[in-house]
């Protein structure tokens, strides 16, 4: 099938010819079961993954450039099979497409920053032309030991350049803002370190950004992308890699009524490991709340005072995250994970207990009514947690009555003075109005009496106005 042919494929047409089996191109088997599990290795999700098409055309934008023609394919992961993987790479090679993959998992099939559910790994792309593959990757493999005393999982060669390549321990949920900002902060980290050498790229923290699958051809250049080294049991843990990049975080701070929030820093510890994997799925009362108790534990530098208070946060949090639908693994994680960052975890026994408790209240709430299981209002909340009037104003559901005034007060003047603006604007309109109307009536000899009754005004009016237009 010629290109031309190709393009004039509606989508679920050419969608399908990258999926049939394509004899033309055979892979090499023993390459291509490495870039598999390399594949497995990165995508450690059932979320969905989009492999992205590029080729040259002939169109040119403004400034000259060519426009490439791209096609995006996206799955579930749960549907991605060997035999749809072989094939995609096949055809990309058939008609002359760069084929990618994105280094993250998206909950929606755009590939949009805003999409981005969660990401396993750390992809960094090393622009380091004109090196020996082999050579290339005893430097990278030394330069990453040696500075940060870990070995990566994977080095690529893209074609042209390279990829280093760390999978995390757990899943980082981009759906977490704070998480999301931390993430790119070390992203930016490892490039000012590896960009004097290595020249790495600093689109990197972008995370809708795609990577070259391996096996495929490099239309740049004609090489084909391949696995130098690949360890798939290194997988490095995220706080760790923090520590070692030099990151801090806040001082612990114990609340006080009325006091303002102050923070110090002190050295990172176990900051990054905190996952909050929030899916997202139902109202958005229940995702702010998420987003208030996320708030309140960075506000409080992760120190929730006693075991009680620690009880009531966790289990508010897991009530929570049910309702979203969050999955029984993911609250496990997310428990887990936010109990280890505390002064003093409660016993494991505790977020057992806390676990079932939720499971048990989730299904209470899918089956046995309204009223059947716990209800929490946001004042209720703020009580359980003892969340200070400093605190509220930087919460966006959990506060009390004096606060919502406040912030009703706020609005309530905005409004006021947008509409007054608008009212002023929109006079100046009507008279500009007018007076043009009153312009083209007079030039047609008309009394102001006839005006008036034309126009609806009266008589009075179109004299004040005739005076204006005299004057100019």
């Amino acid at each position: 099938m010629t290109n031309l042919a190709l393009k004039a494929l509606k989508f679920d047409e050419i969608k399908d010819i990258f999926e049939v089996e394509n004899n033309l191109i055979t892979l090499d088997n023993e390459d291509y079961k490495v870039q598999y599990k390399l594949f497995h290795e990165l995508t450690k999700s059932e979320k969905i993954i989009c492999f992205v098409l590029i080729k040259p055309s002939e169109k040119i934008d403004k400034n000259g450039k060519p426009i490439p023609e791209v096609l995006t394919l996206s799955y579930k992961k749960e549907n991605i099979t060997d035999y749809m993987m072989q094939n995609i790479i096949k055809n990309s090679i058939t008609y002359g497409y760069s084929l990618y993959m994105s280094i993250a998992n998206f909950y929606a099939y755009r590939r949009l920053q805003d999409n981005a559910y969660g990401i396993k790994n750390i992809v960094l792309d090393l622009d380091w032309y004109g090196q020996d593959p082999e050579q290339a990757k005893t430097e990278i493999f030394d330069f990453t030991v040696k500075n940060l005393g870990i070995e990566p999982t994977a080095i690529c060669y893209s074609g042209n350049g390279y990829y280093i390549v760390f999978n995390l321990e757990n899943n980082i949920a981009l759906q977490n803002k704070y998480i999301k900002v931390l993430y790119k902060k070390l992203l930016q980290k490892l490039i000012d370190l590896y960009k004097p050498q290595f020249n790495a790229d600093t689109a990197c923290t972008d995370f809708s950004r795609i990577f070259r699958m391996m096996s495929s051809v490099n239309n740049k250049t004609g090489n084909t992308a391949k696995i130098l080294y690949l360890n798939e049991s290194n997988k490095i843990n995220f706080s760790d890699l923090a520590t070692k990049l030099g990151f801090e975080k806040k001082e612990k701070y114990v609340s006080k009524k009325n006091e303002k929030i102050q923070v110090k820093k002190v050295k990172q510890t176990n900051l990054y490991s905190f996952v909050a994997n929030v899916a997202g799925k139902d109202t958005k009362i229940l995702k702010d709340r998420i987003d208030d108790l996320n708030k309140l534990f960075e506000l409080r530098n992760y120190n929730l005072g006693d075991c009680n208070c620690r009880n009531k946060y966790l289990h508010l949090m897991s009530v929570t995250l049910c309702y979203l639908g969050s999955t029984a693994d993911e609250l496990a994680n997310i428990l887990y994970d936010t109990n280890e960052l505390l002064d003093e975890p409660l016993p494991d026994s505790e977020i057992e207990g806390l676990l079932t408790s939720a499971a048990k209240n989730y299904e209470k709430f899918l089956t046995c009514g309204e009223y059947s299981h716990y209800r929490y209002k946001n004042e209720k909340i703020v009580k359980l947690l003892d969340i200070t009037p400093s605190e509220q104003k930087h919460m966006k559901q959990l506060m009390e009555d004096p606060e919502k005034l406040t912030r009703k007060q706020l609005r309530d003047k905005n409004t006021c003075e947008k509409r007054k603006a608008n009212n002023k604007t929109d006079k100046i309109e009507r008279e500009a109005n007018t007076v043009a109307q009153i312009k083209l009536l007079l030039m047609d000899k008309l009394t102001y009496s006839d005006i008036a009754g034309r126009l609806k005004i009266s008589a009075k009016t179109v004299s004040r106005y005739a005076k204006k237009i005299t004057a100019l």
